[in-house]
């Protein structure tokens, strides 16, 4: 068999398989995600950790079907504040402790990306985002850090 058979069955092959067995979006985002762990020391950015949960709680959701989501992130002495509410077209208010003026990025999985302001009090919010996962990335003051992915 020449190189140009082998090419040529390669793609073959492929787009049969691609048809009759497609990858599922949610298994590309998630493999293009794990792509961002291969700079994440050039981003000199810190991982903020998740320490709190609401939607973890034991009692979450008894006492109506829609509440408020509270998360809370960690990184060497600095936290991140996250509210999320709503859930068609979730709203999600943050706040950086201890406060510092900067930006905030929403980041999704298949690259897009929010910026936002942080006011001198540590704020920022955004609008209208819609369900699945994405991550905070926080530059305000001399914090450099994003927290771990989380679902809306």
């Amino acid at each position: 068999m020449a190189p140009d058979d082998d090419d040529a069955l390669q793609v073959r092959l492929a787009e049969a398989l691609a048809s009759a067995d497609p990858v599922p979006d949610t298994v590309l985002a998630a493999a293009r995600a794990a792509f961002t762990w291969r700079t994440i020391d050039e981003e000199l950015a810190q991982l903020a950790e998740l320490v709190a949960d609401s939607a973890e709680a034991p009692l979450a959701g008894v006492r109506s079907a829609e509440t408020d989501r509270h998360l809370t992130f960690e990184a060497d002495g600095v936290e991140v504040e996250v509210l999320v509410t709503g859930t068609d077209a979730p709203r999600l208010v943050g706040q950086l402790v201890p406060p510092a003026e900067g930006t905030a990025t929403v980041e999704r999985p298949d690259g897009v990306r929010h910026e936002l302001g942080v006011d001198r009090l540590g704020r920022f919010s955004t609008e209208a985002l819609t369900p699945g996962p994405l991550r905070v990335a926080i530059h305000a003051g001399p914090h450099r850090l994003r927290t771990a992915w989380f679902n809306l």
